[in-house]
C-alpha cells in the first residue's frame, strides 16, 4: 500500500484563496490528487495520480484532482477547537505531539511549498533552515513512541518518518559542509519554529526570514542541496510504501491537530 503524507486540510484553504484572488476561476495544479499531494509528474488529461491508502471524501474536486471551496478560508480556532493561525501542537505538554507537530508540520509546509509556491530555491532554505528540527524532533518521537504502537516501530522509524529524517540529514550535511557552526544552525532552526508558530495555513508561503548574518552560509548550503537533491515534492523517497495503520490512526485522534498533518478531515462532532 502507497502512501503519501497528505495535506488535505491545508489545501483545501489553500484552494479558497487562491479561488478568490483569481476572481472564482478553475484552480488547475500539477501534483495533486484527491486527497494528497503526489511526487508523480502532471498527466496530461487532467487526471492525478491516485495513492491506494483509504482517504476521505474530498467532494468537490477541480480539474486535476484538486479540492475546490467557495468559502473564504477563516483565521483563529475553528469549531474542532483546532487553531488555524500556527502549527498545533508545538508546545504540546505531550512530548511525542509536540515532535510531531515539529516534524510533521514542517513536512506539510515543505510539501505544500514546494507544490505551489513555484519557488525551488526558497523552498530548499526552508529545508536548510527547518534540518535541525526534523533531525531532533525524529529522535524526540522515537524515544516517545507510545507503547501501544510498538508493533509498528521500526517501520515508522525507518521507513514513514525516517523518509523525511534522511532528506533532512542532506540538508544538515549541506549546512556543516558551508561551515556552519553549531550556533548557527541552532538560530537557524529557532526561526523556524518561529515562522511555523506564525503559519497561515491557506498561505503557501511561510513568514520564514534567515537572519542577515547567516544568508551567505544558507545560501551555500542552499546551492549544495539542490545540486545533489530534486525539489521536495518530486523526491519518489518521500512517498511512503509501509503500512501503519495504528500510527495513522493515532496521529489524526491522539494529538492537538486532531488529523490535519496528516491531511484527515477533522470532525468536531
Amino acid at each position: 500500500m502507497v502512501k503519501r503524507l497528505v495535506v488535505r486540510v491545508a489545501v483545501v484553504a489553500l484552494a479558497a484563496s487562491m479561488l478568490a484572488c483569481s476572481g472564482g476561476g478553475d484552480l488547475v495544479t500539477d501534483a495533486v490528487d484527491t486527497g494528497s499531494v503526489s511526487t508523480a509528474p502532471a498527466t496530461t488529461d487532467g487526471d492525478a495520480a491516485s495513492s491506494t491508502r483509504p482517504q476521505p471524501s474530498l467532494e468537490p474536486s477541480g480539474p486535476g484532482g484538486a479540492v475546490v471551496s467557495t468559502a473564504p478560508p477563516s483565521a483563529g480556532v475553528s469549531e474542532t477547537g483546532v487553531s488555524e493561525t500556527g502549527v498545533p501542537g508545538l508546545d504540546s505538554e505531550d512530548r511525542f505531539c509536540a515532535a510531531w507537530s515539529r516534524f510533521g508540520g514542517s513536512w506539510q509546509v515543505l510539501l505544500v511549498g514546494s507544490t505551489f509556491l513555484g519557488e525551488p530555491e526558497r523552498v530548499a532554505t526552508w529545508e536548510i533552515a527547518s534540518a535541525s528540527v526534523i533531525e531532533e524532533s525524529y529522535v524526540a518521537l522515537i524515544d516517545h513512541f507510545p507503547e501501544e504502537l510498538g508493533p509498528e516501530t521500526d517501520a515508522v522509524a525507518e521507513g514513514y518518518f525516517g523518509a523525511l529524517r534522511r532528506r533532512a540529514d542532506a540538508s544538515r550535511l549541506a549546512l556543516d559542509d558551508a561551515g556552519a557552526s553549531p550556533e548557527a544552525v541552532e538560530r537557524l532552526g529557532q526561526a523556524w519554529l518561529d515562522a511555523l508558530s506564525r503559519r497561515d495555513p491557506s498561505n503557501p508561503d511561510l513568514a520564514f526570514e534567515v537572519p542577515g548574518d547567516l544568508r551567505p552560509l544558507v545560501g551555500r548550503a542552499v546551492d549544495e542541496l539542490r545540486s545533489q537533491r530534486v525539489d521536495f515534492h518530486l523526491d519518489p523517497s518521500l512517498v511512503i510504501g509501509v503500512a501503519t495503520p495504528l500510527t495513522d490512526v493515532y496521529l489524526d485522534t491522539a494529538c492537538p491537530d486532531q488529523g490535519a498533518l496528516t491531511g484527515q478531515e477533522v470532525d468536531g462532532s
